[in-house]
């Protein structure tokens, strides 16, 4: 049996909440959980276990991460403001996960296996996951692109010591 959608990380973080919560336009994303979690018996219309009613307010949406709730990897620690708007919570830990599935995924479509765009979401991920840091974000898309428009592979090397840098920065 799979997990209870309200017993989530994603249900508790809140970050969901405002879509989740709009009665029609959410509907269709209610529904599409079915396929990887256990939903409450009333979906795709269910009560929320927050207690929040349909058509919330996004000022009434929950915005902090309960202590206890918040995820292990290190997401829910601060990360330092740049100049980049922030648009999700930046993790050095999700960065180098994300640059290490990317690295090993493009060393296997240099062996010939077809991996290249999995390769390429990963790079956008860790992209992603960097915004709090904007000199690692910007190497980080600037590699990206490189892959994707001439095929030339990021400097891993010089991204894991970027992610050095920052990591001692937030030390």
């Amino acid at each position: 049996m799979s997990e209870r959608f309200v017993d989530t990380f994603h249900c508790r973080s809140h970050v969901h909440c405002r879509h989740c919560r709009d009665l029609e336009a959410g509907r269709p994303w209610r529904q599409s959980l079915t396929a990887r979690f256990t939903l409450p018996a009333d979906a795709p219309d269910w009560a929320c276990p927050e207690g929040l009613p349909w058509n919330v307010p996004e000022a009434d949406v929950p915005g902090d991460l309960r202590a206890a709730e918040k995820k292990p990897c290190g997401c829910s620690r601060g990360s330092p403001s740049g100049q980049v708007p922030v648009t999700r919570v930046s993790c050095l830990e999700c960065c180098e996960k994300h640059l290490g599935a990317a690295w090993v995924l493009l060393a296997e479509v240099r062996d010939g296996y077809a991996s290249r765009l999995r390769a390429i979401g990963h790079l956008h991920e860790a992209e992603d996951e960097s915004q709090a840091w904007p000199e690692l974000h910007d190497a980080i898309r600037e590699a990206r692109k490189a892959y994707q428009q001439t095929g030339q592979m990021p400097s891993f090397d010089a991204l894991a010591a970027l992610v050095q840098a920052c990591r001692q920065s937030t030390e």
